[in-house]
């Protein structure tokens, strides 16, 4: 099976559409999209325009404080409504795509800090007559709490998820859950949360998520890809479709769930050039697949590309490749370094052998020492070598030359 066609997806001008060649992965996903914009808010803005016509809400959250942006998508969801990312003030792309939706009340997630207060009077300015209202708490925590309690009034929950504050992987992909599920989340900082009646399942390993006596459901992976495609296993049994983004940046992903909740798809994780092995064996049983961000977020090329194992496979042959050119290298400089050394020790000037036995050649270094009171003349290491006056001492080069001065060698 092969990724048979591509079909262009119009969303405005800001929505890429691309092909795939035929061939290039073996999966039989027939329709690959992407939904992007040139930054954060035009992605959240496409996302909402490929979505949706009108609505009676909107949620409104930072796109630069990932997470209120991800405590609202619970709400999102749970309205079926856009989550529209902004910058702290309303600019007129925000302005335009909220007049458009046309809705009838907007929630505002995040305090003064993060959205300033001047935004309630521009969404006034463009839409008549609508009740807007503030979810905010002291910090990221007490923020999520305060949607989760929104979020109560419009869906009957049967499961409460807690994630992780500190990151936002986990929890972007715990969105898969709500998109089929009557869940609420929290987030927390790993220790503590606001218990319920409800199902209680805790979204990341324990190293990210300790939350020491917890004795609900689990839903974790080795790593955050692992994680995603937990959460869409305990999701969806039998979806069609699915949704890819990027795992590390969180600006383009944070309103998928608009995404996830209409195409009923879970949130699939990858970086920007790499399926896993698993994340792709998952995608080859879709149908559709749907890219959320632009090319710095997920490459065109990301189904023909090799996998995360399969880089890493490369990563670590190069690296033995080059241990291994290294390793002759310094093998070189040492053979190279010994030759040198060898030249040298070669252009040393060689001590003289002095000592000679008539017809055999050398015998040791130094020199003769003949005994001028005694006239017998002592080769080095004899008995009597180093027991004679130095005034008496003659040197000779060889035994010939002091028998020719009328020496005669010692005995011993």
């Amino acid at each position: 099976m092969f990724i048979k066609n591509l079909k262009k997806l119009t969303l405005a001008a800001l929505v890429i559409s691309f092909m795939i060649p035929a061939g290039v992965s073996s999966a039989n996903v027939e329709n690959v999209t992407r939904i992007a914009g040139e930054d954060r808010i035009a992605t959240s803005i496409e996302i909402s325009k490929a979505m949706f016509n009108e609505s009676d809400n909107v949620v409104l959250a930072s796109g630069f404080n990932f997470a209120d942006a991800l405590s609202a998508g619970q709400l999102a969801a749970a309205l079926n409504a856009p989550l529209i990312l902004s910058k702290d003030q309303l600019d007129s792309r925000t302005s335009d795509e909220i007049a458009k939706l046309k809705p009838k009340n907007i929630y505002i997630v995040g305090g003064e800090t993060a959205l300033s207060s001047n935004i309630e009077e521009s969404v006034k300015s463009v839409v008549n007559d609508i009740n807007i209202e503030r979810l905010k708490g002291n910090d990221r925590y007490e923020t999520s709490v305060k949607v989760m309690e929104k979020t109560k009034e419009f869906v009957d929950a049967e499961y409460l998820l807690i994630a992780s504050g500190k990151n936002f992987p986990d929890a972007l992909s715990a969105t898969s859950f709500m998109a089929d599920h009557k869940a609420l989340m929290v987030l927390s900082d790993g220790n503590s949360y606001p218990k319920s009646d409800l199902q209680e399942i805790a979204i990341g390993g324990v190293n990210q998520l300790p939350l020491n006596g917890f004795t609900g459901e689990r839903i974790a992976g080795n790593d955050r890809y692992q994680t995603a495609l937990a959460i869409a296993r305990r999701s969806f049994e039998n979806n069609e479709n699915a949704i890819l983004a990027n795992s590390k940046v969180f600006a383009d992903s944070l309103s998928a769930v608009s995404v996830a909740k209409n195409y009923k798809a879970p949130i699939i994780l990858t970086d920007n050039e790499n399926l896993t092995q698993s994340t792709k064996s998952y995608l080859e049983n879709m149908n559709s697949v749907t890219i959320i961000g632009g090319e710095k977020s997920v490459s065109s090329n990301i189904f023909s590309n090799p996998t995360a194992e399969e880089v890493n496979e490369m990563k670590r042959l190069e690296n033995e490749r080059k241990a291994r050119e290294e390793q002759a290298r310094k093998q070189r400089e040492l053979e190279l370094k010994k030759q040198e050394q060898a030249k040298k020790e070669a252009s040393k000037p060689t001590k003289p052998n002095y000592i000679y036995q008539d017809g055999y050649g050398p015998v040791g270094e130094g020199r003769i020492k003949g005994n001028m009171n005694s006239m017998i003349y002592h080769l080095p290491g004899q008995r009597d070598y180093n027991k004679i006056k130095p005034s008496q001492i003659r040197y000779f080069r060889t035994e010939k030359e002091a028998r020719a001065a009328g020496f005669r060698r010692a005995l011993r």
